[in-house]
């Protein structure tokens, strides 16, 4: 350490030219990226399922715009608006087609059905008033109007703007539904509309997070550097800490960039956790340093700088590389979003280190003999819980034994789901829209469906079309579903146009076999309506059904679509395979990846964690004591979420990878300082009383620190952004407790020495 002193310049000159070449690569990494590959891998069958699905049919993502006028949803000045609103939707970049009353209507005439124009226009709009009245009542009977684009009671209409399926939609979506929004400014002004949607709730939650992460966060890092400011006394200190962080969320966030990789709704975490925890390395070396100044007041500044960086940098070498093992475990998680946030965790956490040494060379070098301000309250606190745990061990212990019953008993209720649209505040305008949108039109986000037949059936066969729609009956009677769309309703309605009241029999071959010939008349070159419609894949190989659920969560959903499976089985039998398909049942789907991958990476995590400190500290019994106070604050934070109905997700998931960060620092400074107590001699009081002196302050302010800088959080609108400040509270105060209480009444149950004369037993 003695060379770096000397040439701690030239040292941190060189990591300002490194970090320098990285900082290019943050124009490419700090553009959200909002795309499926947050979530699923390139080769993960749920992803495939969904891109072959876009293949067929095109984008399955709509905007759901309602509307109403006094007049009624099929009115004159109703059916104008729509055709204005339509043909302005209709040229937005990134819109495929806008579905209205108008656009799917058929009629019947005397050449038999025929089909309005899917290009809008205002002669559309039938002239005279008895067109208007036929008009209306056809479209009232109409399959594809009726509770899909006309609400339940008449007054209003809808539109669905249906999304272009492009490689870079998810890029896209932001601009195309800001474009649809200021068209519907213009032409509703203050009249009052709504619009819904998947894609809609995933925006609002999109920038609802980067606006709250954006101004909460940065008011909590106004709130930590104060602290540290408190804590220092020094602006030289508290920016050399600002420099290790920010050096450290430059390389990784640079990296990313240099890669080609974007930061998202999971990566977006980095900079947090490469704050927090290296706040909590740099928080040692001033310590440290004011220990070993006054230690050695003989000595000159040089030597006593390199003892108090030789002396804080072993301990913090071991907590860097055993977080980083920590977070590497996140690399092995089916999440794309979690992989990468565990391997530039790494990056970020181990550049934190590396800088944080020079910079605080250079900071402290002439800083005088304190380094760090008496901190009486501080020592105060290390006082009582020195106090409790050597004069009341049993009475604490069986307090931590309650903690820990209690949390688990919370933990056993905690279930991984997610519900975007709840992470929304209530008086939000999306939640608001969604709710009146269910109230008119009921139930209107689309599940899709497909079917395949087998052997040399047709998809527009009359037995496939009765069971396809057999299977929508059923399905349109679950309490989570809306209305269904499929071939037998359009193949029924115009039969029935046709050649009249056909009863409650299926279509007879020969009936199917005339309506599909109509049915090729009525399309455009060589696709048949039912295609033009998306009913069915250009190949003639995939049918498809939609049935309309209401917005819920990924748990329900995944219940929903297993029992809506089940009737699909039993209604097609071994006629077709039916699937599942489009976004929704990815989004179901996220839950099982959020699991697997929690408990594959956490059980990988405690594994290379209890390796490393075996190795380091040379000891089977400290390597496995290690690991009780670093579990500690995870059940602890588990159990609060179960008592308060948190769910476990990707985001609440991401609060124990810095709940493990921190308490790995906390209990390696801990066990380094009682290692080398136990190497000098003495009892387990004296090796308490010198952990508590020469590592509690640091632990103990880098919590309140962390307390104090999320509680601003709570202050958030986005309820995912209160549940990480407010889990984040949870275990950084469990964390300190568990190493102040919970260790050393463990050292103290498998303690090497006799008690003292005067240490109860």
């Amino acid at each position: 350490m003695g060379l770096l002193v000397k040439h701690r310049w030239f040292v941190l000159i060189a990591v300002v030219v490194v970090l320098a070449a990285l900082a290019p690569g943050l124009a490419t990494s700090l553009k959200p990226d909002h795309t499926l590959d947050v979530w699923f891998l390139d080769d993960d069958p749920n992803l495939e399922a969904y891109e072959t699905f876009q293949q067929n049919f095109g984008n399955d993502e709509v905007v759901v715009v309602r509307s109403e006028t006094p007049a009624g949803g099929l009115s004159r000045e109703a059916l104008t608006t729509m055709v204005e609103v339509s043909d302005l939707l209709s040229r937005i970049d990134g819109v495929e087609q806008v579905h209205s009353a108008l656009s799917v209507m058929i009629a019947t005439s005397e050449e038999g059905a025929r089909r309005h124009p899917i290009a809008l226009e205002l002669g559309d709009v039938p002239d005279s008033e008895t067109e208007l009245d036929n008009f209306a009542e056809q479209a009232r009977a109409h399959p594809l109007i009726e509770g899909h684009l006309l609400d339940n009671e008449g007054d209003g209409y809808a539109l669905v703007v249906q999304m272009e399926a492009t490689s870079d939609f998810d890029d896209r979506r932001p601009r195309i539904l800001t474009d649809i929004e200021e068209v519907l400014q213009s032409i509703f002004g203050d009249r009052d509309y709504q619009r819904g949607g998947v894609g809609v709730i995933y925006q609002a939650l999109n920038d609802l997070t980067e606006r709250d992460f954006g101004i909460f966060l940065g008011l909590g890092y106004l709130m930590i550097f104060a602290l540290l400011w408190w804590v220092f006394r020094s602006v030289r200190l508290v920016l050399a800490a600002l420099f290790a962080v920010a050096g450290g969320t430059v390389a990784a966030l640079g990296a990313m960039g240099w890669l080609g990789i974007q930061v998202n709704m999971i990566t977006v975490l980095l900079p947090t956790l490469i704050a927090v925890l290296g706040i909590a390395d740099a928080m040692h070396f001033p310590i440290s340093y004011r220990r070993v100044s006054r230690a050695r007041p003989d000595a000159d500044d040089a030597t006593v700088l390199a003892e108090s960086l030789r002396a804080a940098a072993l301990p913090c070498l071991m907590t860097t590389v055993t977080t980083m093992a920590g977070f590497a475990a996140l690399a092995s998680s089916s999440l794309a979003g979690v992989r990468q946030l565990g391997i530039f965790a790494v990056v970020g956490v181990g550049a934190a280190f590396v800088i944080s040494i020079p910079v605080m060379a250079v900071a402290l070098y002439g800083r005088g003999r304190d380094g760090v301000q008496e901190l009486p309250a501080v020592e105060a606190f290390l006082a009582l819980m020195k106090r409790w745990v050597t004069d009341s061990p049993r009475i604490v212990g069986l307090g931590l034994v309650l903690v820990i019953a209690v949390s688990a008993v919370g933990a056993s209720k905690v279930t991984a789901d997610t519900y975007t649209l709840g992470f929304l505040p209530a008086d939000h305008d999306v939640v608001k829209d969604d709710e009146a949108l269910e109230d008119a039109l009921g139930p209107y986000i689309p599940l899709e469906w497909t079917y395949e037949p087998h052997e040399d059936r047709l998809v527009e066969s009359a037995e496939l079309l009765d069971k396809s729609a057999a299977f929508a009956r059923r399905a349109q009677a679950h309490d989570r579903t809306g209305t269904a769309l499929h071939m037998g309703q359009l193949y029924r309605f115009v039969a029935e146009e046709l050649l009249g009241d056909v009863g409650e029999q299926p279509l007879s071959p020969e009936q199917v076999a005339d309506l599909r010939e109509l049915f090729v008349e009525l399309g455009h070159g060589d696709e048949s309506m039912t295609e033009l419609m998306g009913m069915v894949s250009a190949d003639q190989r995939l049918g498809r059904i939609t049935i309309a659920v209401e917005m819920m969560s990924a748990s329900k959903l995944a219940e929903t679509i297993d029992e809506l499976q089940q009737m699909a089985d039993e209604e097609f039998e071994d006629a077709a395979t039916v699937r599942p398909s489009g976004y929704l049942p990815l989004y179901a789907t996220v839950i099982n990846h959020i699991v697997d991958s929690q408990i594959r990476s956490f059980g990988i995590a405690v594994l290379l964690i209890f390796l490393l400190m075996l190795l380091w500290l040379r000891s089977p019994r400290l390597a496995l004591i290690s690991l009780i106070p670093n579990l500690f604050p995870v059940l602890v934070m588990l159990g609060a979420m179960g008592f308060l109905g948190i769910h476990l997700d990707a985001v609440t998931a991401v609060v124990a990878a810095i709940v493990i960060g921190v308490a790995i620092d906390d209990t390696v400074h801990f066990l380094h300082s009682w290692r080398r107590a136990e190497q000098d001699g003495g009892d387990w009081s004296d090796h308490l009383d010198r952990a508590m002196r020469e590592v509690g302050p640091a632990i103990c302010i880098t919590t309140l620190v962390l307390v104090a800088g999320y509680s601003v959080l709570l202050l958030a609108d986005l309820v995912t952004v209160i549940y990480f400040g407010l889990l984040t509270i949870v275990a950084a105060a469990a964390a300190m407790i568990g190493e102040f209480l919970l260790l050393p009444l463990l050292l103290r149950g498998l303690n090497k020495s006799p008690p003292s004369d005067g240490e109860s037993t």
